[in-house]
């Protein structure tokens, strides 16, 4: 978390948990412990931190599922632990559940260019699974009632530039317009 980089924090918390989930069954209960440990000791608050002073700007924008995610995935294991983790799960899903639920622009996001919008909608794709297993909730319970600008965000994608051989095709970066 060098510097206050929330992005790192997150991109480890979210794979070590998910090996953790994975491999789960191969640990001895001591293992576990010391994983869960360092679950608890690294970066746990400073994702949450990150959600509780920025919360209202955080659930609108993109990055918002990048740093809830991996807390909510690492206070699934430790909620059982301390009031405390069960207390940071509760608010993992709900921030969640509202930052899935949220209209999306004309270009399918949530205030920032497409590029990030495409990665937002990987993002949320794999949140809702977790979202749903941490909730005893059907996946379809999250999704937004109105995805109209989902599927325009997808279409938009799709590339106008014609090149040769490669019509169509797809990027996440813009409409894909010759300049």
């Amino acid at each position: 978390g060098y510097m206050n980089q929330h992005f790192v924090v997150a991109d480890i918390a979210h794979g070590v948990t998910i090996a953790y989930d994975l491999l789960y069954h191969c640990f001895s209960p001591e293992e576990r412990e010391t994983v869960e440990n360092a679950m608890a000791e690294h970066g746990l608050f400073h994702l949450w931190d990150k959600m509780l002073y920025s919360w209202e700007s955080y659930v609108r924008m993109n990055q918002g599922v990048l740093i809830a995610l991996p807390l909510l995935m690492q206070t699934a294991f430790l909620k059982g632990r301390n009031p405390v983790y069960k207390h940071l799960f509760d608010k993992a899903v709900e921030f969640l559940s509202v930052h899935v639920s949220l209209p999306w622009n004309d270009e399918g996001v949530m205030g920032e260019g497409p590029a990030y919008g495409n990665g937002t909608l990987g993002n949320i794709a794999e949140a809702l699974p977790v979202l749903a297993a941490c909730t005893g909730k059907e996946i379809g319970s999250f999704l937004p009632s109105n995805p109209e600008g989902l599927l325009a965000y997808l279409c938009h994608c799709r590339s106008t530039w014609r090149t040769p051989g490669t019509w169509p095709h797809f990027i996440g970066l813009s409409d894909g317009g010759e300049y």
